[in-house]
Order: structure tokens, then C-alpha cells, then sequence
């Protein structure tokens, strides 16, 4: 068998719950990707609440948990000693400096998560297979089928085999960031910035925490998130202005330079264990692309990405791809034509994704905040993105 209804190139957080509703109405998917699984990938972790309630929706919270993965249910975010805020996530209310804030800005919200990549891309993955799905791992596509410009299928293979043909009515690129799709497609990139910040991370062990912890201070920001096996991701994000151009050669180094900024988390680290090597991502492309055409569609970081100081990307990705498979279901079932509902689409994921983007452009640039800067911090405000959502659905 190599016809399928929808291919979906990319099995991580945009494309397997793309494969995983399409599969759930009942159409017959084509998930392929170049990994295999349980796998990591260099990426922030983090899962704000309202990628949790999509998690919560698809059955998946609880496995989370289950992982080992602890909830946040605090938020401290720290500009400098006389600017602390500390959020609620379970009661929603917010406090500044000690005094909590009547009525709170802050709406009520669930738990957050913060769980590993390898956890969570495969339990998303399994869902996927679940619902079913048909998944090809170490699949490399390597060139698109056309028929008269039209996208009818993708051309690949594993290392060691022939290449083979799969066919669809369409196909579906959640390949990420560095897309073979979008590099093959070349669709058109309607705002694009520079990058802004270089990110590093690693995990320690042994550093007690109550939530998640932010710290901001001029050309610089430092979250401290607890995450699986007891262990917390430290990540920190530099402005680019302030990196050598060998910054990424001695990560371990700038990390302990700018901890400097931070002596009292500094004296907890030095009394923890950091358990794996530093990480990090430098010259991250920051753009918006075109992402639909006849016969495909971008989803998550292939078509759009932005500076990750807001950590939205997980929660982001959950969102296109719910509407995603809503509007590929309508064509499939012949309610509008593809055109019309691939183009609903990348409106709807515009209305989100354009205010973020230029929210997350000021901010990486990680200047002393202003009332600007804080307001849109509102972004992480599980009512704000109920309300874009409900503005963008198809």
C-alpha cells in the first residue's frame, strides 16, 4: 500500500497530533520521519498550560505525569530585587513583591509541564500509531512527487534501502526548523528578524525547587524548570550583542560568566550536580513563511519560528495542529475546497502567530524592561490565548 489520504512528514510535537486527529476521523495517514524513537532533540521543553489542556483533551496529561515529570504550579519571575513577581498557576493570582494583585491580570489555569523531549515526542508518537496511523521511523524524505505543480507525494528512504513513492491528496511538512519540505517548496517568508538571543542548557540534580523559576537582568534571562528523573533544565539566553563570535565554543564557560549576575542561584548550582553536558542553539532563524500551496501544508517551526525566550513553540505547535486537522477534514470530507480551508488556515495561525513573533522579537532582545515589555508578557495568560483561539478557529 503507498496511497494514503494525508502524509505527515515529521513525527514530533506538530506533526504526530496533526497524524493523530486526522487518524481519530478516520482518514488514512502516512507519518514518516528521519529519526527514531525514544529520541531527544536539542529544543526547550517547556509546556505552558494551554498546550497542557490540549494534552489534558487528548488523553495524554496523565501519561505525562506518569512519566515522572513533575506539574509547575508556580511561576517567579525576578527583573531585579525590587521587581518579583510570583504567578499561581492552580488559583491563577499574582502577586508583586509580596502583595498579591486584586482582581488578578492573571486568569485561572491549570498545571504546566516541562517534560523531555524523548517523553514526550514518543508519547505523542504512540498516540498517533493508536489512533491509526502508519509510521515509518528512519524514513528520510528525500524530494516531493508533482503532478502539473501539484504536490501528490514524496520520494525517500531509509540508509540502507531503495527508494520507495508514497502518495496522498496531500502532504503535511512538520519537519521543523531546518525542513526539507519548506527548502524544496521555497515558500514565500512574509516577516523575518534576525536572531536576537544564543540559548544554552543542562540539567542538575540535587537543586531544590517549588515551580518554575525566571530571571531577567539586562542582556540576559535564566529559567530554571523542573523536568523528569529530578532533574532541572537551567537554561540560559544571551543577547546576540553580547556573544563572541566563540561563544558556542566554550558554552560551559559563559554559562558560569553570566551566572555571575545571579550570586544567589549561582551558590545553589555550585551545591548541585550538573549531570549532562551544555547544549545550546545559536543563529536561530526567526520568520513567518507562506504555508500552504496546492496540495501541502507547513506546520509548527517549518513554516514559522520565533526566539524561544517565551517558550511557547510546544504549546504553539499543539495549536496548529489541531487546526490543521480541522481544516484538512473539511476538505477531505468535502465541506469547502482544500484551497479555501488550507488558506482559513494560515489565516487563523496568523492571528496568533504574527502578535507573538514581534512579542518574542522585543523581548529576546533582553533590554531592562519597560511597562511594554512587561505587558507583553501577558502572552503566557492562558484567557489571552483562549481568546486568540477562539479568534482563530476554522
Amino acid at each position: 500500500m503507498n496511497s494514503f489520504d494525508v502524509i505527515v512528514v515529521g513525527a514530533r510535537c506538530a506533526g504526530s497530533p496533526t497524524a493523530m486527529l486526522l487518524a481519530d476521523k478516520g482518514y488514512r495517514v502516512l507519518l514518516l520521519d528521519r529519526s527514531r524513537f525514544p529520541s531527544d532533540v536539542l529544543s526547550a521543553h517547556y509546556v505552558h498550560n494551554s498546550g497542557v489542556e490540549m494534552l489534558k483533551r487528548w488523553g495524554m496529561e496523565q501519561r505525562i505525569a506518569d512519566s515522572g515529570c513533575p506539574r509547575i504550579s508556580r511561576l517567579s519571575v525576578d527583573f531585579d530585587e525590587a521587581c518579583r513577581s510570583v504567578i499561581d498557576y492552580a488559583s491563577g493570582s499574582i502577586s508583586f513583591n509580596g502583595h498579591v494583585v486584586i482582581p488578578s491580570p492573571i486568569s485561572p489555569r491549570g498545571p504546566a509541564f516541562a517534560p523531555r523531549r524523548r517523553i514526550l515526542d514518543t508519547i505523542l508518537l504512540e498516540a498517533a500509531v493508536a489512533k491509526g496511523a502508519h509510521f515509518r521511523e528512519g524514513f528520510t524524505v528525500k524530494d516531493l512527487l508533482f503532478d502539473n505543480g501539484r504536490v501528490i507525494g514524496v520520494l525517500g528512504g531509509d540508509s540502507s534501502g531503495p527508494s520507495e513513492s508514497f502518495y496522498a491528496r496531500i502532504v503535511v511538512g512538520a519537519d521543523g526548523r531546518y525542513s526539507t519540505l519548506s527548502k524544496i517548496l521555497n515558500p514565500a517568508t512574509y516577516r523575518e528578524t534576525p536572531p536576537r538571543s544564543v540559548a544554552v542548557h543542562s540539567y542538575w540534580s540535587g537543586l531544590e525547587l517549588d515551580g518554575m523559576e525566571t530571571y531577567f537582568r539586562e542582556g540576559m534571562c535564566v529559567h530554571v524548570t523542573p523536568t523528569n528523573d529530578g532533574l532541572a533544565c537551567v537554561g540560559l539566553s544571551v543577547a546576540v550583542r553580547l556573544c563572541a563570535d566563540d561563544f558556542m565554543l566554550h558554552l560551559a564557560e559563559n554559562f558560569d560568566l553570566f551566572m555571575r549576575e545571579l550570586p544567589p542561584l549561582q551558590r545553589r548550582l555550585a551545591q548541585a550536580k550538573r549531570e549532562e553536558p551544555f547544549v545550546g542553539t545559536n543563529h536561530l532563524p526567526n520568520y513567518i513563511r507562506e504555508c500552504h500551496g496546492p496540495g501541502w501544508a507547513l506546520v509548527g517551526d517549518s513554516a514559522y519560528n520565533r526566539d524561544p525566550i517565551m517558550g511557547q513553540g510546544i504549546s504553539t505547535a499543539f495549536r496548529q495542529a489541531h487546526m490543521l486537522a480541522d481544516s484538512i477534514d473539511a476538505a477531505l470530507s468535502e465541506r469547502c475546497s482544500m484551497e479555501a480551508a488550507l488558506s482559513d488556515f494560515e489565516a487563523a495561525r496568523n492571528r496568533f502567530a504574527v502578535p507573538m513573533f514581534e512579542a518574542a522579537s522585543h523581548i529576546a532582545e533582553l533590554k531592562a524592561p519597560t511597562e511594554e515589555t512587561i505587558s507583553m508578557m501577558r502572552m503566557f495568560d492562558t484567557k489571552y490565548e483562549s481568546e486568540q483561539e477562539q479568534h482563530a478557529t476554522v
